[in-house]
């Protein structure tokens, strides 16, 4: 069986903003201060939990990137280094990213949103359809193929909420609407796994590592 965790990065400055500002792929935005400390606890829990990696991979973003390092100085066992992948970057909102989130989020906007979520793509950016592709294609062309019934491997995997709640609701075949409403929260941990009966959830923003 193949195990997949797929670990969201730590808070960055553009979480903060959140409510205000629309954030996006913001592949430059670096973690806060309570970012660094969740990836070290983090970290800690791989550590404690004895985590073997066949491999681990993480995004372009300044972030996840950030976020692997930490958390990899504290697992002293894992010697492999971090493979880079653009696929598994964080959706593209274009031409919205850095405006003003109210401002931009009309009601005709929100119904246009409605109408097709899977479909809907901001100016110059991404749409829910498209972010599923490129992350099936990773999980495809670097981890599916080494797929042996015969062995347990396990990947790491930093990278961004929204792109891994893609990858549940094609597990789930849930309705495109009901992808934002998986909460995952930064340096949470979702555990899936792949076998000849197909994919299984196994735990979903595990965050107990968090002490603040």
């Amino acid at each position: 069986m193949l195990h997949l965790f797929l670990i969201r990065h730590g808070e960055s400055d553009m979480n903060v903003q959140f409510e205000s500002t629309i954030g996006g792929r913001g592949s430059l935005t670096p973690l806060t201060d309570r970012g660094r400390l969740q990836a070290e606890q983090l970290g800690k829990h791989l550590a404690r939990e004895a985590a073997t990696f066949t491999a681990m991979f993480t995004s372009t973003a300044k972030r996840t990137q950030e976020t692997a390092g930490i958390a990899l100085s504290q697992m002293k066992a894992y010697d492999k280094g971090l493979q880079i992948i653009e696929n598994i970057e964080e959706l593209s909102q274009g031409e919205w990213e850095g405006k003003n989130r109210q401002e931009t989020y009309t009601d005709e906007i929100t119904a246009l949103i409605e109408k097709d979520n899977y479909n809907f793509a901001a100016p110059g950016g991404e749409s829910q359809a498209q972010v599923e592709k490129r992350m099936l294609d990773f999980i495809n062309d670097h981890i599916l193929l080494q797929f042996d019934p015969k062995q347990s491997l396990k990947f790491g995997i930093f990278g961004h909420g929204f792109a891994f709640k893609c990858i549940l609701r094609h597990i789930l075949n849930s309705d495109p609407s009901m992808t934002w409403k998986i909460q995952l929260d930064n340096t949470s941990i979702t555990e899936i796994a792949y076998s000849v009966r197909g994919w299984h959830i196994i735990r979903v923003n595990d965050i107990s590592h968090l002490k603040i």
